[in-house]
Formats: C-alpha cells, structure tokens, sequence
C-alpha cells in the first residue's frame, strides 16, 4: 500500500546519548546550516502569487528577495566552515564545492549582496542609501503607493528602489539598472536554489552518519 503523502516522519537521536552530541562541533555546524535553510524557506514562504502586482504583491516580492540574498550572503562562509568536518561526504563534494569554487558567487557576494546586506536589509544605513540616489535611475520620485486605506497594501516604494540600487551598484541607465538587477537576481536565484539542495542532503548524509534515526508515523 502506497504511503499518504502527508505521513508524518522524524529524526531523532536517544536522549541519553545527547551529553556527547551537544559538544561535537560537527552537530553544532548542522545546527547552524538548518537555521539557515529554515529562514531561507521563510524569506521563500511570503512570496506573493505571480499575478499580484499591488503595491502589498510587489513589497512582499521584493523583500523576500532581499532577505534571501542576505541570507546567502552569511551561507557562503557557513559553507566554506562546513568542510572542517564534512569535506568527506558526497554532498559537500559534489554541491557545495562547486558552489564554493564558483568565481561569479565570489564576486555575486562581494560586490551585490554584501552591500545589500550591509546598507538595507541587516542594517538601514541613510549615510549608505541617501547617495545612491539618482536621476537616471527613475522616470519619476514616487516615495509611497497604496490601495485604499489599509497598512497591508502601504508601499514605500523609493526605499526598496535604494535598496535594489545597492544591490546591483553603479549603472550608467534606467536601463542599464533595470537589467542589470534582472540578471542579479536570477543569479542569486539559481544560488539560493542549488544552496538549499545541497544543505538538505548534507544535513540527511551527516545525520545518517552520527547515527540519527527515522521515525514514521502520526503527528
């Protein structure tokens, strides 16, 4: 009989074994990388539909956005960290190195999401964003756009413009700015896709191999 998808499953590990586990700097590294993925999936969950266009569809795409690239910008070193102890498992050889190895996530790191990080999503740094104004970056200055008069549907529009600015760095259009941040952000797309893939099976591989158990059933 084929199993109901929504079957509940567990890993877990004998409670009198943990005195040895909690200091093992190997469950520690796993801790820290499931911290990361779990608030990479949140960042994912508040995505809009791709219809929504309002000023609530196009805040929640953008910042969603925003904090994922953040979040990548701490998962890269959190993966270099991880090869101390799991440079041995097929999964940090054949995912995470590749992406390690990878010079345009170096420079898509230091030169965009750095900065991203640093002036407007883990910090809101006016002395950083103020100059990033320009002219040539927008047909008009629009400080907010709403629907109605609800909180949810209250855009401050220019801000994320800013923040998109320090994103992408100096470009000389509009246009120049508006492709450039098209293809920023399928590259930290793509990124953030191939992260979460490699992290969920060296998560899977490591436990496996610290001896973690499955359970199966309900709740």
């Amino acid at each position: 009989m084929t199993e109901p998808a929504s079957a509940a499953w567990r890993i877990t590990y004998p409670p009198e074994d943990f005195a040895a586990l909690k200091t093992d700097e190997r469950f520690w590294q796993l801790v820290a990388l499931a911290r990361l993925v779990n608030a990479l999936r949140f960042a994912q969950s508040s995505l809009p539909g791709q219809d929504d266009d309002s000023p609530r569809g196009v805040r929640q795409r953008l910042n969603s956005f925003f904090h994922t690239a953040a979040l990548l910008k701490e998962g890269i070193p959190l993966a270099q960290r991880l090869g101390k102890n799991f440079r041995h498992l097929p999964a940090f050889k054949e995912r995470f190195l590749p992406i390690l190895q990878d010079q345009s996530v170096e420079i898509l790191l230091s030169k965009h999401l750095k900065p991203l990080r640093n002036e407007a999503v883990s910090h809101f740094l006016e002395s950083e964003l103020g100059p990033r104004l320009s002219n040539d970056d927008f047909d008009e200055l629009t400080f907010v756009w709403g629907m109605g008069k609800t909180q949810g549907q209250t855009y401050y529009q220019l801000a994320d413009m800013l923040a998109m600015r320090a994103f992408t760095g100096t470009t000389i259009s509009r246009e120049d700015f508006l492709a450039r941040a098209r293809e920023l952000m399928q590259q930290t797309t793509d990124l953030a896709i191939k992260y979460q893939s490699a992290a969920d099976r060296l998560i899977g591989e490591a436990l496996l191999e610290m001896d973690w158990k499955m359970e199966r059933g309900e709740g």
